[in-house]
């Protein structure tokens, strides 16, 4: 009997080992900060010079309710600012365009772990959040300078499955898929002389090389 038991004691402490970061009362922290800068001259006649600058910051942090389930909410905050120089007669009338977009999303999210061998796992996870977007034109130079104005709502559902691999117990390096995709988008044009409305819903199922990720999270372990 002595020698069964320490036969299985190493099997059971590589599995505390591999799988200690998937209990219940850990964190899962993820995201991704990314800053953007570009300034370009296009020589096709108009002597356009343009200069983009963007921000995003879009964190992700998950609590373990249970042993292998995690409760998350993903963020995401998105700024750009573009400014374009028209040197030409052509353009004379909207001689700078300022264009600048911000974007605000919030996803809560349920995700489950299914362990597999000693450092591997799948997940399933499903998500719906709610996203925000304004996008601001805004033309100097010529006699009227238009302001235009676009205003995005949008409502989504989407799935996410994949394969983790832990090297470490604190970290988790994943190859996701999204199979699925639901959205709702409500969109307000405002320009000078209209204003228009667009409603749209968008439905993505399958798998393609587009909607495939590699990520990293990191796990806290519980106090």
């Amino acid at each position: 009997m002595k020698k069964i038991l320490f036969a299985f004691l190493p099997m059971f402490f590589l599995s505390l080992i591999s799988y200690g970061q998937l209990q219940k009362g850990n964190v899962m922290l993820g995201g991704a900060v990314n800053f953007y800068s570009n300034s370009s001259t296009y020589d096709s006649g108009f002597g356009n010079n343009s200069e983009t600058k963007s921000f995003t910051f879009s964190p992700d942090v998950g609590f373990f309710v249970k042993d292998n389930w995690v409760f998350g909410l993903n963020t995401t905050l998105f700024w750009s600012n573009q400014e374009i120089d028209f040197n030409s007669d052509v353009a004379s009338e909207s001689s700078t365009a300022d264009i600048s977009t911000r974007e605000t999303g919030v996803e809560p999210y349920v995700r489950k772990y299914f362990p597999l061998g000693n450092q591997f796992s799948f997940f399933g996870q499903l998500g719906a959040g709610i996203n925000a977007s304004k996008i601001t034109a805004e033309y100097r130079g010529g006699p009227a300078n238009p302001v235009e104005e676009d205003v995005s709502n949008s409502f989504q559902v989407t799935t996410e499955m994949g394969l983790v691999y832990f090297p470490k117990t604190w970290l988790g390096i994943e190859l996701a898929f999204v199979p699925f995709t639901y959205r709702s988008n409500v969109r307000d044009v405002t320009r000078p002389q209209s204003e228009s409305n667009f409603n749209s819903n968008y439905f993505d199922f399958g798998v393609n090389t587009s909607a495939i990720f590699l990520g990293v999270n990191f796990f806290l372990p519980k106090k």
